[in-house]
């Protein structure tokens, strides 16, 4: 089995992250780069540089041999498109990037039935396709 490479951004919800995963029988392994905040105030951060972080951390990952991935943030996901504008192609092509967001559409197809989630201000504000 191939490890999954988690990008965490904080300790405690990084590692409680981890460790569901590691009860359902996955190998990790967990990296907490520094992350510009995503969040300040109330307000979402529109500096670029989070997206050139989470690329830093997808790089990283990749130099270490990881082609599976999963962010272990629901806020940090929002800057995931952007980050992969800024990766090689060649790389792109040769990774997955999994985010919460992901497994909830995969496992709530219906849009009527999709669970209710919880987070900050600024998550709630920027989900779209979930009831918050």
């Amino acid at each position: 089995m191939k490890k999954i490479f988690v990008i965490a951004p904080d300790r405690s919800s990084g590692d409680a992250f981890n460790k569901e995963l590691i009860k359902k029988g996955l190998e990790t392994f967990i990296y907490y780069p520094k992350i510009t905040p995503r969040v300040i105030g109330n307000k979402i951060n529109k500096d670029t540089q989070v997206e050139k972080d989470l690329a830093e951390a997808i790089l990283f990952g990749h130099t270490k041999g990881f082609n599976k991935m999963v962010i272990a943030c629901n806020t940090l996901q929002f800057w995931l498109e952007k980050a992969k504008r800024l990766l090689p192609i060649e790389i792109l092509k040769n990774i997955e990037i999994v985010t919460t967001f992901d497994v909830l559409r995969k496992k709530f197809p219906d849009d009527k039935n999709r669970p209710l989630l919880i987070g900050t201000t600024v998550t709630v504000s920027e989900i779209k396709d979930f009831p918050t």
